[in-house]
């Protein structure tokens, strides 16, 4: 996981620790709803590198598409 990815992770797993603590309704509530956005945010973070890596690989595939050829020929 991503820096990024694992803070947010931490943020919403603290939300979700808060709201188990939480005595009032509307603060639970309150603390629910954060540690959904922090989720997201993760869930976000993890998509995007994903994605990141796979254009990389698929760049590095087009700059040459045949590395294990290369290392024969020479």
């Amino acid at each position: 996981m991503t820096a990024p990815a694992t803070h947010y992770q931490a943020c919403a797993d603290a939300a979700l620790r808060e709201a188990s603590a939480s005595a009032l309704t509307n603060v639970r509530d309150r603390h629910l709803r954060s540690a959904k956005a922090w989720q997201d945010l993760a869930d976000r973070a993890v998509e995007i590198e994903t994605n990141r890596q796979i254009r990389l690989a698929d760049k590095a595939a087009e700059a040459d598409p045949m590395p294990a050829l290369a290392t024969v020929a020479n």
